[in-house]
């Protein structure tokens, strides 16, 4: 569930905002037991901030919380 999600959201029009999602559900997935994920996360963070992942993670860790 949590891989679809994230390539739907890196395919999108790579504004900030879906890059921060793609690489939040990336990370889920990576979490998750998605070796596959990984190189895909990395792919995107080289698009994105410091301060943008940092929020892709913080987002996460909040996902995660909350289940």
């Amino acid at each position: 569930m949590l891989f679809p999600t994230c390539c739907s959201n890196a395919a999108s029009t790579g504004q900030a905002d879906s890059l921060i999602a793609a690489h939040k559900w990336f990370n889920l997935a990576a979490l998750k037991g998605r070796t596959d994920a990984i190189p895909l996360r990395r792919e995107v963070a080289e698009m994105m901030s410091e301060i943008e992942i940092a929020m892709a993670q913080r987002e996460a860790r909040a996902w995660m919380t909350a289940r």
